[in-house]
């Protein structure tokens, strides 16, 4: 906890706790991840040992993400002159998209196009249309029995999927 080993506090006092949409979040699993106790929230004026802030978590499962609030105490347990308050911000990722299946081969005829953005959209999207990813990343572009690599099979058309080819899509390493 801090940037320093050395400078670290040996207590501090929680000031504030606050979920969004929901409730708890900051809890103590008092002993760790395998013990057989179940992590305890944390609420506003507990006190917490250095040892103890390396087993504090952030429950997201009641809530969507918040914010909680710290001050440094020093060996005697009182506040840090000239430390101001210190604010932890949770940011819950929105859930992950929903794909059926992890690979999913699409067969062409010889020498026609696959529209997948088109034809085959939850290829991309995902099956779950609240869930849809912002944007995805193409990190592998297979071209089994093609001898000539100058060109890619996967290309970027204009919106109606027609017209010209846009930008021929590359794997970049």
């Amino acid at each position: 906890m801090g940037a320093h080993a050395t400078s670290k506090p040996y207590y501090v006092r929680i000031t504030s706790v606050n979920p969004t949409n929901g409730s708890a979040g900051l809890m103590l699993d008092s002993d760790g991840p395998n013990g057989p106790d179940a992590p305890r929230a944390i609420g506003p004026n507990q006190t917490l040992s250095t040892e103890d802030m390396k087993r504090v978590t952030w429950d997201a499962s009641t809530n969507d993400g918040g914010t909680f609030t710290f001050e440094v105490l020093d060996y005697y347990k009182n506040p840090v002159p000239g430390v101001p308050l210190q604010t932890v911000t949770v940011d819950e990722l929105p859930a992950p998209p929903v794909y059926t299946k992890e690979t999913d081969v699409q067969h062409v005829p010889f020498a026609q196009v696959l529209k997948i953005g088109a034809d085959h959209a939850d290829m991309l999207n995902g099956t779950n249309d609240t869930r849809k990813p912002a944007s995805i990343r193409i990190t592998n572009i297979v071209q089994p029995h093609d001898l000539d690599t100058s060109h890619s099979p996967l290309q970027l058309r204009d919106n109606n999927g027609t017209g010209t080819v846009a930008q021929q899509l590359r794997q970049t390493t």
